[in-house]
């Protein structure tokens, strides 16, 4: 940015009329009139020098503006760009690499490439006409062609099926030829054939936690510890690798994969260390010791053998220290005690920057106030001192204020937050996903002092055992949030209490907001006001997911829902607007006669559905596209977990049928993800990569995640 300020342009004037401006011998300040006008025309040299330097920037793909992009792609032959408004699709690294596409046009390799530079998805291309059993012949040999399979190697049997069945660095090709299948590739039925070439795209990404205290797998246990720190079973992803050329094969260190234990024992060097997909730190003591234990890191089925213990837990070694590592499960042993449980960094999988996480959310920041009261377990930070616990930072705020929580480590939840006039926001700090764990209630307390509207803004925290209960007259927002559904993990991956409530809004005067959050159920009154959108309200599919403070079956307040999944019944007061959402819910027999439907608006002359997917016969406010009641049973969504914690939490599997897939009012999907715009992502692929495929073949997309 180009800076032309006022005492620059002053500086080029006689003195004589800056002394007549200003004091003599110092220059005018702003009330000068002379200074007042040269600020003015300073502001605008400065935004045409800038549109200057722009314009020499927009010469280059890699500095150009968004809206000169489709500009240089006229210039290659380059049509149909993406509007710049829709997320996820890219246009600047696909316009930049055009020339080396058409270069090798009709190799694998083009498609790997062009796949994630349009989507953002990485990929992998087979060729499924060189996967084929074929009868041998003495002018054409093809000793990877053969019949019966070999399954002596566990090595290369795991990527039997898949993607990388063969060509994967280090490892020998899978014995593994498949007899040809008729159907089109194109509708995904079929895959083995002459004309095929499949696309294999990693839709989840591999979010990072880092420097968090693994969890005991029981109290007291001091050689089983979990890398999940809300204690449930994790599968530990894969922190992908840039391909360094064009022509360079994707290989699984270069995808967002699940990390197998055949892969974690077969390139455990790829895998395990500082600034890899998987790291321990504190396995050796950094005390004085006359000969430290060498460590073994070792890949291992850490699954519950019959009687309940781990299988394959190592044993006690006076030279060395192995520590077992089960990345299916998220499990750590060791063959010594461990007093204090160790540090883990590794990669988790899920869809999108939902719930909190350690991405970047600094644009979410609220900042009220000037204050800033920091919070770190053991309450230091680096050398200086600092809150060490949550209560303790918000009695030190002088009013308005921000309570940041510096580190991904669990920290104890304050039992009230009081907002009178004053506007408080406690976050965890960016790139930072720490846990909030409580063992009742967080009560907080908001009311308008003067005109000054109390208001309370939690971001990117993740809230375990505890339901917030909202008192008074303000707003609570939650942005960028989890409050675990169910309130806890069992060991098992489950909820500890099923359709629990995670918020409860007492009085009339409160508005709850909701965005980018994972909840679990919500009790509002009848005349408060609960808004939501990009968020995921968990009740499971009987649990009941938003009526009354009062308790069910009556309604609750106004609820507006937009891009939302939903998971669980709904009795509203009034639907003020559905929009691009998914409701999937079910009445049991039990509650039949209290829930006629499992979706009702008490007033339905208000508000709409636009758009949306809701359980049939629901009873709503007039609805405007979406899926018909006639049409919900036949076209119901797919999801491919409904499980909190499973990497595919709430992501719609691709067997979902076009109504719901490209059933939004901008034909992307319905539900938490719409932002994704994944069924835009697909179609724009599905078009380009056509003009790199030889005549003859047929390309079919796969999503492995």
């Amino acid at each position: 940015m180009t800076t032309i300020s006022r005492d620059h342009l002053l500086d080029l004037l006689p003195a004589h009329y800056r002394d007549r401006d200003g004091d003599p011998g110092r220059k005018p300040d702003e009330s000068g009139a002379l200074g007042q006008y040269l600020q003015v025309l300073a502001d605008e040299l400065a935004a045409v020098a800038d549109g200057i330097d722009q314009l020499y920037d927009d010469l280059f793909v890699e500095t150009a503006a968004p809206w000169v992009l489709p500009y240089l792609a006229e210039l290659i032959g380059l049509r149909g760009l993406p509007g710049s408004s829709v997320a996820g699709l890219t246009s600047r690294a696909e316009v930049a690499n055009t020339i080396g596409y058409r270069r090798r046009k009709g190799t694998a390799a083009v498609l790997e490439q062009v796949a994630p530079d349009v989507t953002g998805w990485p990929a992998k291309a087979v060729e499924y006409f060189e996967l084929l059993a074929a009868l041998q012949h003495m002018n054409h040999i093809r000793p990877q062609a053969q019949v019966t399979a070999s399954i002596r190697n566990a090595s290369r049997v795991q990527f039997a099926g898949g993607p990388f069945e063969r060509g994967v660095e280090g490892a020998a090709d899978a014995a593994f030829s498949h007899l040809p299948e008729v159907r089109r590739i194109r509708t995904r039925r079929g895959r083995y054939n002459i004309p095929n070439v499949g696309v294999h795209l990693w839709r989840l990404q591999a979010q990072q936690v880092s420097d968090s205290p693994a969890v005991r797998w029981e109290p007291g246990d001091q050689r089983r510890f979990l890398f999940d720190p809300l204690g449930g079973p994790v599968q530990l992803f894969t922190q992908p690798v840039t391909e360094t050329d064009i022509t360079q094969a994707t290989q699984p260190i270069n995808v967002p994969m699940p990390i197998g234990r055949l892969m974690l024992n077969d390139w455990r060097d790829a895998y395990y260390g500082s600034g890899l997909s998987v790291s321990v730190e504190g396995i050796v003591p950094t005390g004085p010791s006359e000969k430290p234990p060498r460590v073994i890191v070792e890949s291992a089925n850490l699954s519950d053998a019959p009687s309940g213990e781990w299988g394959n837990m190592p044993t006690a070694d006076p030279e060395d220290l192995v520590v077992r590592i089960d990345p299916v499960l998220g499990r750590l042993a060791f063959s010594d005690d461990r007093t204090t449980p160790p540090l883990v960094t590794f990669r988790r999988g899920f869809s999108a920057h939902l719930g909190g996480g350690e991405y970047d959310r600094v644009d979410s920041f609220a900042s009220p106030g000037s204050a800033v009261q920091l919070v770190a377990d053991g309450g230091r930070l680096g050398g200086t001192a600092v809150h060490s616990k949550i209560a303790d930072a918000l009695t030190a705020l002088p009013g308005s204020g921000v309570v940041e929580v510096v580190d991904s480590h669990s920290h104890d939840a304050p039992s009230r937050i009081i907002a009178h006039g004053i506007s408080v926001e406690i976050r965890g700090q960016d790139q930072r996903r720490p846990i909030v764990r409580g063992s009742s209630e967080i009560e907080i307390d908001l009311d308008d002092i003067a005109g000054a509207e109390g208001s309370v803004i939690l971001n990117g925290l993740v809230v375990v055992g505890a339901a917030l209960r909202v008192t008074g007259r303000g707003v609570l927002t939650l942005r960028h949030c989890t409050l675990v559904p169910g309130r806890d993990l069992l060991r098992n991956g489950g909820p500890l209490e099923a359709g629990a409530v995670s918020v409860y809004v007492d009085d009339p005067g409160v508005s709850l907001v909701i965005e980018r959050s994972i909840v679990g159920g919500i009790r509002a009154h009848v005349d408060a006001d609960v808004s939501c959108r990009d968020s995921v309200i968990d009740a499971g599919e009987e649990g009941i997911a938003f009526a009354s403070a009062d308790g069910p079956p009556a309604e609750g307040g106004t609820l507006t829902l937009d891009e939302c999944t939903v998971l669980g019944r709904i009795r509203a007061r009034v639907l003020e607007r559905v929009s691009n959402t998914i409701v999937l819910a079910g009445v049991p027999s039990t509650d039949a006669k209290d829930w006629p439907a499992p979706v009702i608006a008490d007033r339905r002359q208000q508000g709409c559905v636009r758009f949306s997917y809701l359980p049939p016969g629901s009873r709503t406010p007039r609805r405007y596209r979406g899926v018909s009641d006639a049409d919900a049973a036949a076209f119901r969504p797919v999801f491919t977990s409904e499980r909190y914690g499973a990497p595919g939490y709430i992501q719609l599997d691709r067997r979902t049928v076009d109504a719901v897939w490209r059933g939004a009012d901008d034909e992307s999907e319905m539900g938490a993800l719409h932002h994704l715009n994944q069924p835009l992502r697909e179609a724009y692929l599905e078009r380009r990569l056509g003009d790199y495929t030889r005549f003859g073949l047929e390309i079919g997309l796969f999503f492995q995640t």
